[in-house]
């Protein structure tokens, strides 16, 4: 027979004087200063995008889970697209109701020929984007159809640069109609939301005209180029239009009227507060942490935190 004999064991008994468990607290320690100026969004636990403005923490959620990612840190963007302006071959409206966040902000467009022709709407820009590399993207809601295209035209219109997407298999492909052809490339992705809603993604880089004018989403099908669908019931219902420079997408930029900056997320502790909790001679820091994009360079500097004295770099 075997026999279980206990023996004193030594284990230590300690907690961490500072213990922040953003995500399942989903609030900030009151010792934490949070700073971020201009407008900005996040996903909440049902799925909806959610505006915020200056100074409010954001708290991310997985759109398709609902489990919360903890306390979203961004750098600072700037949205240069703004106000939805009309449709191509198609009847258009705006401040439609979109489920994503309940409010009537987006936009429709119902293909009003049944010729196979390109049916879009065009988005404003402001000035022009300036920067052979950006990412592009734009949120829609699967009605009747399941095939989108993106186009970036360059300011002299040389450039034509098209992306097809299809939510339904996750099929995606890109043409540049450049002449010649400038050999852009691209990363391509979708991510979706519920409730048939998804967000449409391109990162361009080698945009040879450096500068662009005009960004359109529309109906499109991958083998058939630009055109868009002859049933004249095709719907787009589109959101959320954005380009902004970087080498990965960020949380949606609200814009309204003209480009639009979101500030670096900023979150620091200091004076007594933080001398209650750090050891002077010793400690442990542990961080868990995930960098969202698979497109982050090895080159940016990635470190969490960072302990320094009063006034050094």
């Amino acid at each position: 027979f075997a026999k279980d004999i206990a023996t004193p064991q030594d284990y230590p008994n300690s907690r961490p004087t500072l213990d922040l468990n953003f995500a399942a607290e989903k609030k900030l320690d009151p010792r934490i200063t949070y700073l971020r100026t201009g407008a900005a969004s996040f996903v909440n636990e049902f799925g909806k995008v959610i505006l915020v403005g200056d100074n409010v923490p954001r708290f991310d959620h997985d759109p398709d889970t609902g489990e919360c990612k903890g306390l979203l840190i961004e750098e600072s963007r700037t949205n240069i697209v703004y106000n939805a302006l009309s449709a191509s071959n198609g009847t258009f409206t705006k401040n439609v109701f979109n489920s994503l966040t309940g409010n009537n902000d987006a936009v429709k467009m119902v293909k009003n020929s049944s010729t196979l022709n390109q049916s879009h709407i065009s988005y404003q820009i402001s000035g022009n984007g300036s920067t052979t590399s950006f990412v592009a993207s734009v949120f829609v809601q699967k009605t009747n159809h399941s095939r989108y295209f993106l186009q970036i035209i360059s300011s002299n219109l040389s450039d034509n640069f098209y992306v097809y997407y299809n939510v339904d298999d996750g099929g995606t492909s890109a043409t540049d109609f450049g002449n010649p052809n400038n050999n852009i490339t691209s990363t391509i992705s979708i991510e979706s939301y519920g409730d048939n809603w998804y967000r449409l993604i391109v990162r361009v880089q080698g945009f040879a005209e450096n500068t662009f004018n005009s960004f359109r989403v529309g109906l499109g099908h991958p083998t058939t180029g630009a055109q868009g669908y002859q049933d004249t019931t095709d719907e787009l219902i589109a959101y959320g239009a954005q380009i902004e420079v970087g080498d990965f997408v960020t949380s949606y930029i609200p814009a309204y009227g003209a480009a639009v900056s979101r500030g670096a997320d900023t979150t620091y502790i200091d004076g007594q507060d933080f001398l209650d909790f750090y050891n002077q001679t010793e400690g442990t820091v542990i961080s868990s942490h995930s960098i969202i994009s698979d497109q982050i360079s090895s080159t940016h500097n990635l470190y969490t935190y960072q302990i320094s004295p009063t006034g050094a770099t």
